[in-house]
């Protein structure tokens, strides 16, 4: 796909607004199994836009949004049964080194657990 996806999972989460108006038309931002790798807390929304997603999370008040390879990978983190899954399904999509992808990844995730938006399932 010859995409810069080192580039877009470093710039992947910005801040947009510290408004928490709530008027977004969105839905929660629930996990889809049981056994998955991280949870995403009740009071973060999110709504699709095409390949993006914009993400609020309520009790800090403030909003993000997510490029096409961060949302591919925030929907993959928060489906998925471990890392490893996520970077092999990264892997498949994306042109990038695994050793490149799998600390962009991580620094994501990270990213993810300080702002609120999930929260990793350490075993």
């Amino acid at each position: 796909m010859g995409i810069a996806v080192q580039d877009a999972l470093r710039e992947a989460l910005s801040v947009m607004s510290t408004n928490s108006t709530g008027q977004l038309g969105t839905h929660m931002a629930e996990n889809a199994n049981t056994g998955a790798l991280v949870t995403v807390p009740a009071d973060v929304i999110l709504q699709e836009l095409g390949d993006e997603i914009v993400l609020a999370n309520l009790e800090t008040g403030v909003y993000f949004a997510l490029n096409e390879v961060a949302a591919r990978t925030w929907t993959l983190l928060r489906d998925a049964p471990s890392i490893d899954a996520v970077i092999a399904s990264l892997l498949e999509e994306y042109e990038i080194d695994e050793a490149t992808l799998r600390a962009d990844v991580q620094a994501l995730l990270q990213q993810f657990e300080e702002h609120g938006l999930m929260s990793l399932n350490r075993a």
